[in-house]
């Protein structure tokens, strides 16, 4: 819907004319204040558009992506609290879509999550994208690689060095190792030559 400006005494005002013009509730608008009239008996001014559907917004998003790349794949969605999860299979273009140390997929998760902040201007949304659920598999793996390591440093008390891992997982293997009583994480370099290291607490 476009655009509906009310001269109103209240916003509950505002609301009760936008149920009755237009049969839409509170949870179904966004209404923005941007006048303000009178000194003693306050007129206000408001703009009254609809919510867009954050969910669809994702969806719709990614689908123009695919379609824009020639790739024909289905976009599965899932809903939890504030997460939107979003999961692309696209058989034998799955690879493509993921990238290189996973630099599409990352990019795909910017860029839908700008999308969806530039329509709603709500920073209480999270996005994840993922394609194939590579990322739920490549979490398993980096927390199996995790414990594995931990284990190992444990016993030998060297440190182990984690190298060819984007900041978000090194993020996954941190939060992993962090649970586990011995065992610390740090990070060492920088840009592409950044890794994480491994090592027994000191005493």
């Amino acid at each position: 819907m476009e655009k509906k400006t009310y001269e109103v005494k209240s916003i509950e005002e505002a609301y009760e004319l936008v149920k009755e013009e237009l049969g839409l509730d509170k949870d179904q608008v966004n209404i923005e204040v941007v006048e303000k009239k009178g000194l003693f008996k306050t007129k206000i001014v408001v703009e009254v558009s609809e919510k867009q559907d954050p969910v669809k917004i994702g969806e719709e998003y990614l689908k123009e992506i695919l379609k824009a790349n020639n790739i024909k794949g289905i976009v599965e969605k899932k809903v939890r609290d504030n997460l939107i999860y979003y999961n692309i299979n696209a058989g034998d273009d799955n690879g493509y879509l993921i990238g290189r140390r996973s630099r599409y997929l990352i990019a795909l998760q910017i860029l839908v999550s700008t999308a969806i902040y530039n329509a709603t201007k709500s920073m209480d949304i999270n996005v994840i994208v993922d394609v194939a659920e590579y990322k739920q598999k490549r979490i398993d793996y980096l927390e199996g690689l995790a414990a594995q390591h931990a284990r190992r440093v444990k016993e030998t008390k060297k440190p182990i060095a984690l190298s060819n891992l984007n900041a978000y997982e090194r993020k996954i293997v941190h939060d992993k190792v962090a649970n586990l009583k011995g065992v610390t994480t740090h990070s060492e370099g920088e840009g592409k030559d950044r890794h994480l290291i491994i090592e027994p607490t000191r005493d």
